[in-house]
């Protein structure tokens, strides 16, 4: 592969950074958890692709329904398991999946206290991106954030990463949106 022959201490490989929910898998306004087993057209495409050209793809994804009691850590962490899974048996993988369970707002049923606070780990901020760029020896000037929200956008931006987005939630002038995560990848790589 050629990031693993690229890639050593001293230099860095580009990254595309990918949100989950809504990027990856798809996304439910009506829902407090998205299912990740859910997968978009085209994603597993596309991030085999990222995985061709010897980016580094990594996952980055608030998930605040740890905290506010809809799902367990274990649960979270069975379902990315499964999505790693799901992609690997048509050959594409993820580097590493990050994710923030806290949530600052308090009031919700079966909340999390442990969870129940500010982070800088979640989107806008860019907690998980600089534990991936230091963990993983990222090229942020050669790498992207994949989103489809103004969290995605705000972090990336915090970060030094270039933006793509997904869908029409989200518009801001000088960043294209694409309809698919396929689109967007195909547009750079």
């Amino acid at each position: 592969m050629k990031k693993f022959t690229n890639g050593n201490i001293d230099k860095k490989l580009p990254a595309i950074f990918l949100d989950r929910d809504g990027v990856i898998n798809k996304e439910y306004s009506n829902k407090h958890y998205q299912d990740p087993t859910q997968i978009n057209e085209g994603a597993i495409s596309a991030v085999k692709k990222i995985n061709e050209k010897g980016y580094l793809s990594v996952i980055i994804t608030n998930q605040p329904a740890i905290a506010k009691g809809i799902i367990t850590l274990d649960k979270l962490n069975r379902d990315h398991k499964k999505l790693e899974y799901e992609f690997g048996l048509k050959g594409a993988y993820f580097d590493r999946i990050y994710f923030c369970p806290f949530h600052p707002e308090k009031g919700f049923k079966g909340e999390v206290k442990k969870f129940k606070r500010k982070s800088s780990l979640r989107k806008p901020d860019n907690g998980m991106f600089l534990q991936a760029i230091k963990d993983l020896n990222i090229d942020i000037k050669n790498s992207y954030m994949v989103g489809n929200s103004s969290a995605d956008y705000y972090a990336a931006k915090k970060t030094g990463v270039k933006s793509l987005m997904i869908g029409k939630k989200f518009n801001i002038k000088g960043v294209k949106n694409f309809q698919s995560l396929f689109d967007a990848i195909n547009s750079v790589l």
